[in-house]
């Protein structure tokens, strides 16, 4: 009885050993690019370091995160050793026939793995090396990526039918969520196809473009069924090395954090930075009157599209580590309800200066000291944020854009440096409005 006992023990110690080795196989980044890991996912990073922000991304949804430390990877100024964001994701949910079905990204669960899904739905590419992170750099016409450019994935091509670089650095990649056995939070799988390309500029005389990072998040349906009542969402937490609050600007379409006023990173001016959103799903009406324009990158002129009206920052929800109260969601249903600005219960937020039902917690103005922001109602903490842009109907085959940018601003104290970063802003959707024609590049030697 002992040796068949210490049989099934030794067996179960083994099955263990093996399962953790598999395990850690499937989550752990491929690092050489030439082996061949079939039917685990190659994940790659690389990051985007062409001016005062260095950011990594990952083939998986995730972005602003170090793989090489698995700590933040948003780092500045560049090249400081100061960092801001901890981590930053993709979420995407809808209902689905009647199912709930949701695709995020954070440390949890990666809920997306590279590749694309085929016409027959089927997930493909997962294990493939090509579906790396891409990455060119004005000036190198013979990296390996530039040369490879992958249109075929969906990369962007100039006007010149050149890879699309108009600053100093772009990045591309393309995930899929279709993989059931990666899912963590549900089995049901939204078949989105995500696309993403990021840029920069750097230019000496230009400060704020100089500390901004564009991304598009091009989504597309690829399931049979549509996505009712859809919410596409960028979580961050924004917490690294300093205690940190957060709040949004309804009128900007900003999601920021701010640092408390005794920063150990930056002294007694730290930055704020921000989620502004530039261009969110739009939505069909059929009503001539409504008039949305797009920004397509590598296109000169921004797409105008009747009968159609943007949808900016529809709520904004805030999580706090280790609460009870402001706690993050653990399953889907939770991950639903607070994408459509509520608590994880389904409760909603309440602002405590007037006691009324608010999507928009902590949209006051920190340094006027008007309205509802968090630093006057609570601590500085360990703070995550999200943003969220529905709900809409996304139909089969439908394609959606999504573009932000992040952007640093530092003033003379932390509150001053939120009314810096609106400021800034304001300047960036400009930029954008004028489709980057005012935008110059002027290389600097000290990036």
């Amino acid at each position: 009885m002992k040796k068949n006992k210490l049989i099934s023990t030794m067996l179960f110690v083994s099955i263990q050993i093996i399962s953790f080795i598999l395990f850690t196989s499937f989550i752990i980044d491929k690092q050489n690019p030439n082996e061949n890991y079939t039917g685990l996912p190659v994940f790659d990073s690389k990051n985007i370091d062409g001016n005062n922000i260095n950011a990594w991304f990952k083939n998986n949804g995730s972005f602003n995160r170090n793989p090489v430390t698995n700590n933040s990877g948003f780092e500045w100024p560049n090249g400081s050793n100061k960092v801001l964001r901890y981590y930053s994701g993709l979420w995407i949910a809808g209902k689905t026939g009647t199912d709930t079905a949701e695709a995020v990204s954070d440390y949890y669960a990666n809920e997306f793995a590279p590749g694309y899904i085929d016409e027959n739905g089927i997930p493909q590419g997962m294990d493939d090396p090509d579906f790396r992170v891409y990455k060119i750099v004005k000036g190198d016409t013979t990296s390996k990526d530039y040369l490879n450019w992958p249109v075929s994935q969906g990369a962007y091509l100039d006007s010149n039918s050149k890879p699309f670089l108009p600053g100093i650095q772009t990045l591309f990649y393309s995930f899929d969520d279709g993989n059931t056995e990666i899912h963590h939070y549900t089995p049901v799988p939204l078949k989105a196809q995500v696309q993403v390309t990021s840029w920069c500029y750097n230019n000496v005389s230009d400060p704020v473009i100089s500390n901004t990072v564009f991304t598009e998040f091009k989504i597309i349906n690829k399931n049979t069924l549509p996505w009712n009542n859809a919410v596409i969402s960028v979580w961050s937490d924004e917490c690294s090395n300093d205690q940190i609050a957060v709040g949004c600007d309804t009128n900007l379409n900003l999601g920021y954090a701010y640092c408390s006023p005794d920063s150990w990173q930056y002294g007694n001016n730290p930055p704020a930075f921000g989620f502004l959103l530039l261009q969110g799903p739009v939505e069909y009406t059929g009503n001539s009157s409504d008039t949305v324009f797009t920004y397509i990158p590598g296109n000169s002129n921004r797409r105008i599209r009747t009968g159609y009206k943007g949808i900016g920052l529809s709520t904004f929800n805030m999580f706090q580590n280790a609460s009870s109260y402001y706690k993050e969601p653990s399953n889907y249903k939770e991950i639903y309800s607070t994408m459509q600005g509520l608590f994880f219960n389904d409760s909603a937020w309440i602002n405590p200066f007037n006691s009324q039902i608010t999507k928009f917690p902590f949209s006051g103005d920190p340094e006027s000291g008007t309205g509802w922001y968090q630093s006057a109602t609570m601590s500085f903490g360990n703070r995550r944020l999200l943003m969220n842009f529905g709900m809409l109907d996304i139909d089969p085959g439908d394609t959606q854009s999504v573009i932000v940018a992040q952007i640093v601003s530092q003033g003379i104290n932390n509150l001053n440096s939120v009314t810096k970063l609106k400021q800034n802003s304001v300047y960036i959707k400009n930029v954008f409005e004028n489709n980057f024609t005012t935008v110059s590049v002027n290389e600097s030697n000290n990036i």
